[in-house]
């Protein structure tokens, strides 16, 4: 204040006017904390700027809530930002600020390329996948064919096993035996890899 202004009345004095009292009697009281909630609300455009001038002259910390841009851009040398509950920190003033995150939304928004890349990654993936599949497929008829043949060697050693056995033919026994244990081996084979692919294959649909 200077001139007939240190006069005044507070009863007269504009919002402005009325910041600018408040600062002084806090800078006097050795105030270095200012935590101001919307300063610039209410305020004209006159006052505004007063309150502006004032605040950037004041020596100490100031923790600012505020909408108006023109104030954060002229005063702030840090921003935080509150986002879906997590606090995010900048520094500089509003326009650092844009600047920060617009490149942020630049790193996050995916390129042409980026989308081209991706798609052809998915359409291996898919090709790789459907190939896997066809794979499966043939080698379940494959198993199929190779137990259903592996029933009738089984079926057909059996009788012939028993036939030596009737006829007393220990030799013969004794290799149609290994016969049907090395038969009954490889069919217990199939049918455990049968069940494990058909079990696969009903899980993936």
């Amino acid at each position: 204040f200077s001139g007939d202004d240190v006069f005044k009345e507070t009863a007269v004095l504009s919002g402005g006017e009325l910041a600018r009292l408040a600062l002084c009697i806090l800078t006097l009281r050795g105030a270095n904390l200012l935590i101001l909630d919307e300063p610039t609300t209410h305020l004209d455009i006159a006052s505004q700027e007063v309150l502006q001038q004032v605040l950037a002259e004041f020596e100490g910390t100031i923790l600012f809530v505020s909408h108006d841009r023109y104030l954060i851009d002229a005063l702030a040398t840090h921003i935080w930002e509150i986002e879906q509950g997590e606090l995010h920190q900048f520094e500089g003033n509003y326009s650092a600020y844009r600047a920060a995150k617009q490149a942020l939304a630049a790193e996050k928004t995916p390129t042409k390329e980026d989308n081209a890349a991706e798609w052809a990654m998915r359409q291996r993936a898919l090709r790789q996948r459907q190939l896997a599949l066809r794979r499966r497929e043939e080698r379940l008829q494959t198993l199929e064919r190779e137990i259903a043949q592996l029933e009738e060697d089984l079926e057909r050693t059996a009788s012939r096993l028993h036939s030596a056995s009737a006829a007393q033919d220990a030799a013969r026994v004794a290799a149609l035996g290994r016969e049907y244990e090395a038969i009954e081996q490889a069919l217990a084979e199939r049918l455990e890899e049968w069940e494990r692919l058909a079990s696969l294959a009903e899980e993936q649909g």
